[in-house]
């Protein structure tokens, strides 16, 4: 029989429990980066089926995508000698592909690969170091534009839209296939697709018609359709798309407190890059309508897919809903006010690896910028949760 407990008894009882739970919840996640996380001991044998898949069981990450994924401008600040007083500073031209947030693999960088790395120490696929400027004009992507002994299989091309995706897995495939230390045929691979700024900055010039939801779609599924044919162990990690008209919103105020700098000390380098931040408040509107379905598809080709999930493949969602007011003014580069900062891209870099221990209906509906934001740290009973 038990010894009926006293008041006193039961609320020391009762803190006690409380205290253990709060430890074993502090456990899981640290705040002071991956570094501080237990690594798990290598599985003798990789697993079969990718719904068993631990995070060190991944030996290949790669990407597709625009400039962001790129790494362009990621460490670029003006100091009064870049662009703004005419002249053209390297720094403005770059990208810095190590430090990518899905695919960039500099030492000690906090990105998505090297979160995989403190458990998969021998992962294959991920950029470092940095290059000038490789973009896409429309259609007219060369391949002779890569550098492979940088990019390795961060195919992202900086102008990119979601029509170009066919073309940067031109690159992406055969690297795979013949990059050394790569087991093509069991390796457990997982490739991040974020794709669509672009696209909505063309919302409103000649292309327009190219960048509807439909077309949008169609560009993503051929992507992910390819992936499934010519892939084989592989996960699809579809990241959304935020509102990029919040950009403007954030330079206009960048502007005005004199962060921002002038195209050779004159033009507007946001205008010039996205189109529709010229003309009226519509153009806003009409990027924004094309996020929302974006994002609508997205979910659709998710939900599509999981129907379609066999043994060695699977696609998952990461919605990017991002709150771009919330951004501290260095959380954008103010030499172009237009892409992210490095401070940005560590911060992307923890919302999806911890989106992959997340069901779907657990997932935030919407990111506020948090430079603190814990990693999580998984342990030997968690799965990539497809």
């Amino acid at each position: 029989m038990f010894r009926k407990l006293s008041s006193y008894q039961y609320i020391a009882l009762c803190i006690v429990v409380v205290s253990v739970n709060f430890t074993a919840a502090a456990d899981v996640y640290s705040t002071s980066g991956i570094g501080q996380c237990t690594p798990l001991g290598a599985r003798a044998i990789s697993p079969d089926d990718v719904r068993d898949l631990q995070v060190g069981d991944i030996k290949v990450v790669a990407g597709l995508g625009d400039s962001i994924m790129a790494g362009l401008l990621v460490m670029a600040h003006d100091e009064g000698s870049i662009l703004g007083t005419g002249k053209i500073d390297q720094d403005a031209l770059t990208e810095y592909r190590g430090l990518s947030y899905a695919v960039g693999g500099n030492v000690d960088a906090v990105t998505f690969p090297n979160f995989i790395k403190h458990y998969s120490p021998s992962v294959q696929g991920a950029s470092t170091g940095k290059h000038l400027i490789t973009p896409c004009i429309d259609e007219f992507c060369p391949q002779l534009m890569y550098k492979p002994r940088i990019d390795r299989l961060n195919a992202a091309r900086s102008s990119a839209t979601s029509g170009n995706l066919r073309h940067e897995l031109d690159y992406l495939i055969p690297r795979m296939q013949k990059t050394k230390g790569i087991d093509f045929q069991h390796d457990w691979k997982i490739i991040t697709i974020n794709i669509g700024s672009n696209d909505q900055c063309g919302a409103c010039g000649l292309r327009a018609s190219d960048m509807t939801p439909e077309k949008y779609a169609e560009n993503v599924k051929y992507a992910i359709e390819r992936i499934r044919k010519s892939v084989p162990r592989v996960i699809v990690n579809l990241v959304g798309n935020f509102k990029v008209s919040q950009v403007y919103t954030f330079g206009k105020e960048a502007d005005a407190s004199g962060y921002c700098s002038a195209f050779l000390g004159v033009l507007n380098t946001q205008k010039l890059l996205c189109g529709c931040f010229n003309g009226p408040d519509d153009n806003r509107r009409k990027m924004d309508e094309l996020a929302e379905g974006y994002n609508l598809k997205l979910e659709q080709i998710y939900d599509q897919y999981k129907e379609k999930q066999s043994k060695d493949f699977a696609v998952i969602y990461q919605p990017a809903n991002i709150d771009i007011s919330s951004f501290p003014t260095a959380g954008i580069n103010n030499v172009d006010c237009f892409h992210p900062s490095i401070h940005t891209h560590e911060w992307i870099a923890k919302i999806i690896w911890n989106g992959l221990f997340l069901s779907q209906n657990k997932k935030p509906s919407i990111f506020k910028f948090d430079a603190n934001m814990p990693v999580y740290c998984p342990n030997e009973s968690d799965r990539i949760v497809i």
